[in-house]
């Protein structure tokens, strides 16, 4: 009886279990041929920093990759492998930008996924992918243009001759040009460059980028382009440090405000020329030093010899000639 009354209270317990699960989503299900996408990889569990696999894309090619909220690590167009210091229920770890080639279907899969944990424990997810439909575009036909026929006018009585009014020369009709066609501003900003890397911006949804610079240089080399003059873009700082750095673009114009975020690390470069004489001038100050200390010691071994041979004449007399004349 207790146990039927125990097996009923822990039916009554709700149980909230949430599996691993990795999956790739796409901003299009249906595209045209040589069409452009951009496909996201995403991690869930109770207690994710990051994740792993294999990248591989049928009837179709990576053209960018974009490494997301995975602070550490690499991305590239075939793999992924990458963690973060912040540990979620979810995380995006990279955005494919891919362009499809012809009618079918193209497939993008993540072989061999990974699930990094809290503690860099992983859990192995197979194999994940997603299709795309590629179809041609429907031709609208054209509508053939129709000849427009005047109704016959039973009512008209013809004038007589006579009452016929003598016609005026009409003046010419002076024909109203043309209306131009005003072409709505683009507004946005079309791409940037940090120091000798340039970033074409070619879809709107993707504001994250990652990338690494080898620079003895503290202050940024920041250049930018835009649709329009009247676009305003600025950077959140001037200077960067060894290691990671968050740089944050800002493009607006009027109300339209956007955010563009970049992980930079950088690299100095070791000036083996300045080490290399370094090494030089310690040798020689070495070797000098030591040639100075050789020659202080033999002239304190010298000095030592010099006052032991030395007579000792004040404690003789000194010699009468007269004596040995006698």
């Amino acid at each position: 009886m207790k146990k039927k009354i125990l097996l009923s209270l822990l039916l009554l317990i709700p149980f909230n279990v949430k599996a691993a699960s990795m999956n790739v989503s796409c901003n299009k299900t249906t595209t045209e041929p040589s069409s452009t996408i951009t496909c996201t990889i995403n991690a869930f569990d109770s207690e994710v920093s990051g994740g792993e696999g294999n990248v591989v894309v049928t009837n179709g090619t990576v053209k960018n990759v974009v490494k997301n909220k995975c602070g550490y690590g690499s991305v590239g167009n075939d793999k992924f492998s990458c963690v973060d210091d912040v540990v979620e229920k979810s995380i995006s770890l990279a955005t494919y930008t891919i362009e499809v080639a012809q009618e079918g279907i193209t497939t993008v899969s993540v072989n061999n996924a990974k699930i990094v944990g809290e503690n860099f424990e992983t859990v192995a997810m197979g194999t994940v992918s997603t299709k795309i439909n590629i179809i041609k575009p429907t031709e609208v036909p054209k509508e053939e243009a129709r000849p427009v026929v005047a109704p016959e006018n039973k009512n008209v009585v013809a004038a007589k001759p006579e009452n016929v009014p003598v016609e005026q020369d009409e003046e010419p009709i002076e024909e109203q040009p043309a209306k131009e066609t005003i072409q709505e501003e683009k507004h946005g900003l079309k791409s940037f460059k940090l120091f000798d890397k340039e970033y074409i911006i070619n879809d709107d949804s993707i504001d994250t980028f990652t990338m690494d610079v080898t620079t003895n240089d503290t202050n940024i080399i920041f250049d930018y382009e835009t649709y329009s003059k009247s676009d305003n873009v600025s950077i959140n700082t001037k200077q960067i440090n060894d290691g990671f750095n968050k740089l944050v673009i800002r493009y607006s114009y009027n109300d339209d405000e956007r955010e563009y975020t970049v992980y930079l690390y950088k690299n100095s470069i070791i000036e083996k020329e300045n080490k290399t004489y370094k090494y030089i001038l310690s040798f020689i100050c070495g070797f000098l030093v030591g040639i100075v200390v050789v020659l202080l010691i033999k002239i304190f071994i010298k000095k030592n010899k010099s006052t032991n041979n030395e007579p000792l004449l004040s404690n003789n007399k000194e010699p009468n000639l007269s004596e040995f004349i006698k």
